[in-house]
């Protein structure tokens, strides 16, 4: 009943809602208790629609809250995996390595600006990744090659 009563929307022909309040509000404490409702039924109008929406959100939340700690642990369980899979610090730990042996800084990226530029680092870079590649020609024993 309470809740209910804090959910009441009143309706009034008068202009001034506040004004209904007032006189609803038999205590004078700012809150309209079910008593002062029954006292006053004749003037209140309950939007049904907006009741029924009300009590099928509190159903729904009723239930999500059940559900919520096995979600909570089967979120756990996936991060925990992902992070076990892929720990994020490795990874950025070959990132950064990546980046310097390749010269990818922002401000060499930044200093390309005419095509004669993006050829060059272009072979700059086939240079890079031939120092990474354990059968590139710069390994080989033989001279020949």
């Amino acid at each position: 009943k309470r809740s209910l009563s804090r959910h009441v929307q009143i309706v009034s022909e008068q202009q001034d809602d506040g004004a209904l309040r007032e006189h609803m509000d038999a205590d004078h404490d700012g809150k309209i208790n079910p008593q002062e409702m029954r006292v006053h039924l004749q003037s209140i109008n309950i939007h049904l629609d907006i009741l029924l929406q009300r009590l099928e959100l509190e159903w729904a939340m009723s239930q999500m809250i059940v559900k919520l700690p096995n979600f909570a642990l089967c979120m756990m369980c996936f991060v925990l995996g992902l992070y076990t899979l892929s720990p994020a610090a490795g990874i950025s730990i070959v990132n950064h390595q990546l980046a310097s042996h390749f010269e990818l800084s922002s401000v060499q990226l930044q200093s390309i600006r005419t095509f004669d530029d993006i050829y060059d680092f272009l072979q700059r870079f086939r240079d890079k990744n031939e120092e990474l590649m354990p059968l590139s020609p710069k390994y080989w024993c033989e001279t020949r090659y």
